[in-house]
C-alpha cells in the first residue's frame, strides 16, 4: 500500500520562494568558497604546505556546507514549514529498514551511472579541465586525511545538500512544475552548487537518480542521504587507494 506524502497543503509554495533560496544557496556557496579559498591559499603560503586542493582542504570547504541551511531556516521559520515536511522523519521499523536497504541500492547503482555519464561527457567535451586537482583533493594518502574527510562529506555535506536540494528546492519546484520539471529542475541546481561547469551533466543525472529516490520513498530524505553518502565514499576511497 502506497503510503500519503508529506501534507503541504496548509503551505503556499510559490515558484519564487524555490526559486530565491536556490539562489541564496549558490550565491552562499559561491561567497563562502571564494572567501575560504583564500583563506587556505594564505595559510598554504605562510606554512609552506598545501592546503588548498588537499584532503584536508576538501573537509573544510565541506564543512562550511552548514552555513548553506542559512536560508532554508529563515524561510522554514518564516512559513512554518515542519521538520516532516521537508522530508526529516523516519518510518516505522519497516519503513526504515525499507528506507535503508533502497538508499543502499540506489547508492550502489549509482556508481554505474556515474562510469556511464562521465564517459559520455568525456567523449563529447574531451578530457575534464584540472582533473588531477580535483581527484588530489579526494584523495587521503593516510587514515589521518581519510577520516577527517569522510567524516565531513557523510555527517556534513550530505545532509545539507540533501535537505536543501530535496527538502526544500524538489519539493518546492514540483509543486510549481510538476513532478518531471521539478525533478529536472532541482537537480540541474544539485549540479550547480557543485561548482564544476565540465561535469554538469554527470551530475545533473546523480541529481535526478537522487530526486526519484526522495519520491519513491514518499519525500524522507534518510534513502537519498544514504544513497548520497555510500556514493560519495565510493569516489573517496576509489581514488585514495
Amino acid at each position: 500500500m502506497s503510503e500519503p506524502d508529506a501534507d503541504l497543503n496548509g503551505i503556499s509554495w510559490e515558484w519564487k520562494l524555490s526559486f530565491e533560496v536556490a539562489s541564496y544557496t549558490l550565491l552562499l556557496d559561491l561567497a563562502l568558497s571564494a572567501s575560504l579559498n583564500l583563506i587556505l591559499i594564505s595559510i598554504s603560503d605562510q606554512m609552506r604546505f598545501q592546503i588548498l586542493g588537499s584532503p584536508y582542504g576538501t573537509a573544510i570547504l565541506g564543512a562550511s556546507e552548514a552555513f548553506l541551511l542559512a536560508p532554508l531556516l529563515i524561510y522554514t521559520r518564516k512559513l512554518g514549514i515542519s521538520r516532516d515536511q521537508l522530508g526529516i522523519r523516519i518510518g516505522n521499523r519497516s519503513q526504515l529498514a525499507a528506507d535503508i536497504a533502497f538508499g543502499v541500492i540506489i547508492g550502489i547503482t549509482m556508481v554505474p551511472i556515474s562510469m556511464i555519464t562521465s564517459t559520455l561527457n568525456e567523449m563529447i567535451l574531451g578530457p575534464q579541465p584540472q582533473a588531477n586537482y580535483i581527484n588530489g583533493s579526494l584523495t587521503a594518502a593516510s587514515p589521518l586525511e581519510l577520516l577527517p574527510l569522510l567524516f565531513s562529506i557523510i555527517v556534513v555535506v550530505v545532509p545539507v545538500e540533501e535537505t536543501i536540494i530535496r527538502g526544500f528546492v524538489q519539493q518546492g519546484f514540483v509543486r510549481s512544475f510538476g513532478d518531471a520539471k521539478g525533478l529536472v529542475f532541482s537537480s540541474f541546481i544539485f549540479a550547480l552548487i557543485h561548482l564544476n561547469v565540465w561535469s554538469i551533466f554527470p551530475l545533473t543525472i546523480l541529481g535526478m537518480t537522487l530526486g526519484l529516490c526522495f519520491r519513491i520513498r514518499h519525500n524522507r530524505l534518510l534513502p537519498p542521504a544514504i544513497s548520497h553518502a555510500l556514493y560519495m565514499v565510493y569516489l573517496v576511497v576509489s581514488v585514495s587507494y
